[in-house]
């Protein structure tokens, strides 16, 4: 990359403007700061990244090419990079119960150059009026995008390049930008277990005390597979598991089965997880003592549903084939569901009312999503230079890559899923049991499971 012309973006749109020669374009400039990009690239693909997301945003605020007229441009002058929180980190995403990924970011604190043409000066200053007013009333759009502070710092008066035959202004602004990301931090696998030992006269002496501290987690693979076991004062309201499956399932029986100290003969079984529930569910369950077998582990984990995830700042164009469509489905009904239409023939972007399936049809200003579909209907016209933003929450979350358990130089994939137990299964002293068993001492193909109950 050079280090005179770093990053320049250009309307992206399709026509016969002619291009400025190099010599007329104002230049980004480089800065000291630059060296750092290597330091955040081992977490993120690149710094570019970064600074092309925040660039594709203020792009949108160009205003549309004319013919024979060079486009307009945005770019970075100088930037400084800054972190977020402490190593980068806004916080922890959890699949189920499972803390898997961390939330980091990265802020860029950079000097932004709008760089406008038009035939006329008096069409470059309406131009360039126009967006200084729209970047100015769509600040709390911005602001969720990440453009945390946008400020004016200067701007030059409209000067006339005779070779091009037209009319050119630059206004500058600072920036405070935040860009999100996800990551593992090189997690191979989740903590389960935690042996101690304590040695206190001599080592692996046999006075030595041993214990594991563990949780309501357990690790199930080729190598072990140990019970869970939960003991009361507990209410258990829903289990959660990550699984990486290769091929072919381990055989084997899965046994969950309520129970307390000093039951006397064996359990009832239950042929359904439905009557197991119904049996030893809630605070006055008529059941102490029951269990439920699944003839498998597929069948098991068959009985849990996909973790919900938020999808974050999906694109549509409005020149996709209607009807326009969200990306993952089922769409789960969620105050957190965000959609915005960014008219191209105004600049701004409008946040949308979302109706669903099974409300009236949408008038101006709302948009009916079906949830089975993802399907859109728009009570607005979409053109075809608009684009929509949707926020949403799926029934069915990404994978998490974690570690590379079978050896073959890939992450392995795993699925987070959960099964809601309501009401929930009430331990009420340390007498009560919950136990989940897996009938052989380890998966006899290679595999990994994490299961745990969470309190509800």
């Amino acid at each position: 990359m050079s280090p005179v012309f770093l990053f320049f973006r250009r309307r992206s749109r399709t026509t016969d403007r002619q291009m400025p020669p190099s010599d007329v374009l104002m230049p980004a400039v480089s800065t000291s700061t630059m060296a750092s990009a290597p330091r955040v690239a081992a977490s993120i693909p690149s710094l570019d990244q970064a600074i092309e997301t925040m660039l594709a945003i203020l792009d949108d605020y160009l205003p549309p090419p004319v013919a024979s007229i060079p486009e307009s441009s945005v770019s970075v002058t100088s930037m400084n990079e800054r972190s977020v929180g402490l190593g980068n980190r806004r916080g922890t995403e959890t699949r189920g119960t499972f803390p898997v990924l961390a939330l980091k970011g990265v802020r860029l604190d950079a000097a932004v150059r709008f760089q406008l043409w038009a035939a006329t000066p008096v069409e470059v200053e309406t131009a360039m009026a126009d967006l200084n007013a729209r970047l100015l009333a769509d600040r709390d759009t911005l602001w969720i995008a990440g453009v945390l502070r946008l400020a004016l710092e200067a701007s030059a008066p409209a000067d006339f390049i005779s070779p091009l035959n037209a009319w050119r202004r630059t206004s500058d602004y600072r920036v405070l930008y935040e860009f999100h990301y996800q990551d593992t931090d090189g997690a191979e696998s989740l903590i389960a277990r935690i042996p101690i030992q304590s040695d206190l006269e001599v080592r692996d002496s046999p006075e030595r005390e041993t214990t594991v501290v563990t949780d309501e987690m357990v690790r199930w693979d080729n190598e072990a597979a140990p019970p869970v076991v939960i003991r009361g004062p507990f209410n258990a309201g829903s289990l959660s598991v990550l699984a990486f499956l290769t091929g072919t399932a381990p055989t084997g029986t899965v046994t969950v089965k309520r129970t307390f100290d000093g039951a006397v003969g064996a359990p009832t079984s239950h042929p359904t997880l439905a009557d197991f529930l119904a049996g030893v569910a809630g605070p006055n369950a008529p059941e102490r003592h029951a269990q439920i077998s699944f003839a498998s582990l597929a069948d098991f984990l068959a009985a849990f549903a996909e973790e919900p995830a938020l999808i974050d700042a999906e694109e549509h164009l409005g020149s996709e084939p209607a009807p326009m469509t969200l990306r993952r489905k089922p769409v789960v009904k969620s105050a957190r569901n965000r959609i915005g239409l960014h008219v191209d023939a105004t600049g701004v972007t409008h946040f949308l009312k979302i109706l669903y399936d099974g409300d009236p049809s949408p008038g101006a200003g709302e948009v009916k999503v079906d949830r089975a579909t993802g399907q859109m209907t728009f009570g607005d016209a979409v053109a075809t230079a608009d684009k929509v933003i949707a926020s949403y929450v799926t029934a069915a979350g990404d994978p998490v890559a974690l570690g590379d358990w079978n050896l073959d130089n890939v992450p392995d994939s795993y699925a987070a899923k959960v099964l809601a137990i309501q009401p929930a299964v009430h331990l009420a002293s340390a007498a009560d049991r919950l136990e989940i068993a897996y009938q052989n001492a380890m998966f006899d193909q290679v595999g990994v499971v994490y299961l745990r109950a969470r309190r509800g």
